[in-house]
C-alpha cells in the first residue's frame, strides 16, 4: 500500500482573518500569509530575504477551526492543494494564486501547545456508535500472545 501525500506549507498569518460563506453557505476563512526566506552563505551564516505573501482559504470546519484560533502573526502549517486563479480588477484580467487547506494548525515548532486526551464524548461532542467495530478510538483490542525473539 503506498503512502497518502498532499502538498503542505507553513509561514505567519500577515493579514487580519476574515470570514465569509460560500453561495451554499459553508463558512470560508481567507487570510494573506507570508514565507521568511533565507540565503546560506560560504561561511555557514545566513542572509535574511524579503517574505514572499500569497493567500490562504479554509472551507467548512478547517475554516471555523481556523477563525476561531489562528490571528495575525501566527505561525502556521497547513496540509492542501494550491489552485491558480484569473479574477477581473478594473476592466484587468490579473491571475493569482492561492492555497485551499484541507487541514490547518497552529505551527508547535514555534507555539507551545496542549494536547486533549479526554475522549471526545466527554468534551460535549457525542458520538453515536452501534459497535465497538464502528469506533476505532474505543474498539477493544485483540489479545495477542507474545512472539519469539528472533534467534532464541
Amino acid at each position: 500500500m503506498t503512502i497518502t501525500t498532499k502538498p503542505s506549507v507553513s509561514g505567519f498569518i500577515a493579514t487580519t482573518p476574515r470570514r465569509s460563506e460560500t453561495r451554499e453557505g459553508r463558512t470560508k476563512f481567507y487570510a494573506r500569509f507570508a514565507q521568511s526566506h533565507a540565503q546560506r552563505n560560504d561561511d555557514g551564516t545566513f542572509t535574511q530575504l524579503d517574505s514572499s505573501f500569497s493567500n490562504i482559504v479554509a472551507y467548512g470546519e478547517a475554516a471555523e477551526w481556523a477563525l476561531a484560533n489562528l490571528q495575525k502573526g501566527d505561525a502556521f502549517i497547513a496540509q492542501g492543494n494550491e489552485r491558480s486563479y484569473t479574477q477581473q480588477r478594473d476592466g484587468q484580467a490579473v491571475e493569482g494564486e492561492e492555497f485551499i487547506a484541507n487541514k490547518i494548525s497552529h505551527d508547535p515548532a514555534r507555539h507551545p501547545y496542549v494536547v486533549d486526551r479526554t475522549p471526545r464524548a466527554s468534551r460535549g461532542q457525542e458520538r453515536q456508535v452501534s459497535s465497538p467495530l464502528d469506533d476505532p478510538f474505543n474498539a477493544p483490542r485483540p489479545q495477542t500472545q507474545a512472539a519469539p525473539a528472533l534467534g532464541r
